[in-house]
């Protein structure tokens, strides 16, 4: 039976398809690193359900986080690496400036369903079909293609305009994480910009999406272990993308 809410979000368009991990795991290989996954389409509203439990209309936050905090864990006690409940599969990209600094964005106040106002490292972004799928086949690289997609949008930039600022062939993927905030898993990956935050932010004025990013900044390496040991203290100042938990190292 469909809620009212249910019933809101597919009449305005925002029930869209998402694509969840089902199933992930590597090798041990060092000649040839892989890391397996296994994905299937879902949708919003199922994660909606999961991230938040609605049950009909209304929903108590103390009964929602101990939910997210039972799944959470019964995950990672478990040892198994089968995703048992609906996820949206993310990208976490954390962008090197060319002088080796870390990109930091704030979160616009008007993502009031993102920790709006928040300092991310540096973003995120839901795959989407077109990412992992040609018009005929599957693409050799989805995460190039999710990379590129995901910077072209998040900061108002064209295709040639990335090939200009980013060096695609610095692009790493570090982990998969489970975003403990809620039930979701992402993929942590780096990549080097050719140029300063200052210089970036002067190309990117005009065109960044105002409403995903107010502002942005550079921080240095060495100030990140003081920023993570500073956790729980300072987990209002940061995105909650921040705080995950590597379930695979690559």
């Amino acid at each position: 039976m469909r809620t009212d809410f249910i019933k809101e979000i597919q009449k305005v368009g925002n029930d869209l398809p998402r694509y969840m991990i089902t199933r992930y795991g590597s090798n041990f290989d060092k000649e040839n690193p892989l890391l397996t996954i296994q994905l299937k389409k879902t949708y919003w509203r199922h994660c909606q359900f999961v991230w938040k439990r609605y049950v009909g209309e209304e929903y108590e936050k103390e009964k929602r986080e101990l939910w997210r905090d039972k799944i959470v864990s019964e995950h990672l006690e478990s040892g198994l690496r089968v995703a048992r409940y609906p996820n949206s599969f993310c990208l976490h990209l954390v962008i090197e400036t060319s002088d080796g600094n870390v990109l930091i964005t704030e979160i616009s106040k008007e993502k009031v369903n993102d920790y709006p106002t928040t300092k991310a490292v540096s973003l995120g972004e839901q795959i989407e079909l077109s990412d992992f799928i040609e018009p005929k086949d599957f693409q050799k690289d989805f995460v190039r293609e999710w990379t590129r997609r995901a910077v072209c949008e998040e900061f108002g930039i064209s295709l040639e305009q990335y090939d200009e600022e980013f060096d695609e062939e610095s692009l790493r993927v570090l982990s998969l994480d489970m975003e403990m905030d809620i039930y979701n898993f992402a993929l942590v990956c780096t990549i080097k910009m050719k140029h300063s935050c200052e210089q970036f932010t002067k190309i990117v004025n005009t065109t960044i999406e105002q409403k995903e990013i107010s502002n942005m900044f550079e921080l240095p390496l060495g100030k990140i272990p003081g920023i993570l040991m500073g956790y729980p203290k300072n987990k209002d100042e940061y995105h909650r993308n921040c705080s995950v938990n590597p379930v695979i190292a690559v």
